[in-house]
């Protein structure tokens, strides 16, 4: 599976989260990513991925989350017995000290 990409409909401005999956014993190395053949309902012939997108590697967090379209950062606590307020005043420490990602910046 690939990270999701959104697609707002440029007539009613809904936007949708578009998703694509391909067997995995099918693309061993980035060219077999290139040569993955795409179908228009029209068309006769197939056009490949590789003619459409630049294809290029990059490091990448293994899951991005969102909130209206954003990319955010979550962080998540599991407190047992803390003061609540002793825990809050931690965490803003540590997001302080944090480096964002540059996408996410």
């Amino acid at each position: 599976m690939i990270a999701p990409n959104y697609w707002i409909d440029p007539k009613s401005g809904n936007p949708y989260i578009l998703t694509v999956q391909y067997p995995e014993n099918q693309v061993k190395s980035v060219m077999d990513l290139k040569q993955i053949p795409l179908r228009g309902v029209k068309s006769s012939e197939p056009t490949y991925l590789d003619s459409v997108v630049k294809i290029s590697t990059v490091s990448s967090p293994t899951e991005v989350d969102h909130y209206q379209l954003f990319r955010v950062v979550d962080v998540y606590v599991s407190p047992k017995n803390e003061d609540l307020g002793k825990i809050t005043s931690q965490i803003e420490g540590i997001i302080k000290k944090t480096k964002l990602p540059k996408a996410c910046a």
